[in-house]
């Protein structure tokens, strides 16, 4: 098999477990339901290492203050926690 195919079967597994698995657990956290957004920022944040707020905003195609509200709601919710820089 080469390289692109088994690139290919892997995203298509990988998104078939956060469809039929991982997404209806995720959807409703701590009896509050997550948006189509949040869920999109928790994949993000899942597939790169520490990814920075204006890194999240980016690979969302989101504005830097869309993207400090997304992240703020997931901390409240406590979905995700927020290491901020010294």
């Amino acid at each position: 098999m080469d390289n692109k195919s088994f690139e290919r079967i892997a995203r298509l597994f990988s998104q078939t477990i956060f469809f039929r698995l991982i997404r209806p657990a995720l959807t409703k956290w701590n009896d509050e339901e997550l948006t189509e957004v949040q869920l999109s920022c928790l994949r993000f944040v899942n597939r790169h290492e520490i990814p920075s707020i204006s890194e999240i905003s980016e690979g969302l195609a989101i504005s830097n203050a869309a993207g400090t509200k997304l992240v703020d709601r997931l901390v409240k919710k406590k979905v995700v926690n927020q290491k901020r820089k010294p």
